[in-house]
C-alpha cells in the first residue's frame, strides 16, 4: 500500500506502526486502551480537518498532552464554560462522559 501511494509519507518499517490495543487487553496501559478505542471509533471524525463537532484529536499518534482531549476545550462546553472534554478528577465536568450519557 505503501508502494501504491497510499500513506503521505511512505511507511517504511511496518514496526514503527503503533498497534491498537483492545479495551480489555490488561497488558496494555489503561491510557494506551482508551486511545485505541477512541483512534477505532472517533478519529474518523474527530481529529484537524475532520468532520467532528470537537477541537478534540482522537488520533493515536499525537501525544496525549497535544491532542486536546485530557482538560481539553470542547466546541459546545454543553452550558458552562468549565467543561472539559476530560476532566481528570471531576466527572460532572467531562464534556465527554456527559455526551456519551454516562
Amino acid at each position: 500500500m505503501s508502494e501504491a501511494s497510499y500513506f503521505s509519507p511512505n511507511v517504511t518499517d511496518i514496526h514503527t506502526l503503533r498497534a491498537l490495543a483492545h479495551t480489555t487487553n490488561s497488558a496494555y496501559s489503561r491510557e494506551d486502551r482508551v486511545r485505541s478505542f477512541l483512534a477505532a471509533n472517533c478519529a474518523r471524525c474527530h481529529q484537524p480537518g475532520g468532520r467532528g463537532p470537537a477541537a478534540w484529536d482522537a488520533r493515536i499518534t499525537p501525544p496525549l498532552s497535544e491532542a486536546g482531549i485530557v482538560n481539553g476545550l470542547g466546541y459546545n462546553p454543553l452550558g458552562d464554560p468549565f467543561n472539559r472534554v476530560i476532566a481528570p478528577g471531576d466527572l460532572e465536568r467531562g464534556i465527554f462522559r456527559q455526551a456519551a450519557g454516562l
